[in-house]
């Protein structure tokens, strides 16, 4: 079962983002900002990390930076879901290592299923 590790201040969104991963068969951790999550990481050991973009404290372009100085997490896939629109959000994104990005609002099936794809990136790139 994968370990994902849910990353939003809004704690409806962050609950429902939760009950959709869970639904879908994942372990679920939930953060409410940038240093909750930096501080859970190490902790859960997430195979995935689900990241909103605007969180207070630390914000969601910096958490990504932070784990790519880190040769423990550097290879974390990040999957971003913000309200932060097209292009400006992914283009950041992009730059850091995200490799998707899902806009909110968001359908469950476009989670579940931008999960899944990257963690089966994950899985071929640690098995090359």
């Amino acid at each position: 079962m994968a370990k994902v590790l849910v990353a939003e201040d809004d704690q409806e969104i962050r609950r429902l983002l939760a009950d959709i991963l869970d639904d879908d068969g994942r372990e679920v951790m939930e953060a409410s900002d940038g240093i909750d999550t930096l501080e859970r990481i190490p902790t859960f050991q997430p195979d995935l990390l689900a990241l909103d973009l605007m969180m207070p404290r630390l914000d969601g372009f910096e958490v990504p930076s932070r784990l790519r100085s880190d040769p423990a997490t550097q290879d974390l896939p990040v999957v971003v879901i913000s309200a932060v629109p097209p292009p400006q959000g992914e283009l950041r994104g992009w730059r850091l290592g995200v490799k998707h990005y899902i806009p909110k609002p968001f359908e469950d099936e476009h989670v579940q299923l931008s999960v899944k794809i990257a963690l089966s990136e994950s899985l071929r790139t640690e098995g090359s």
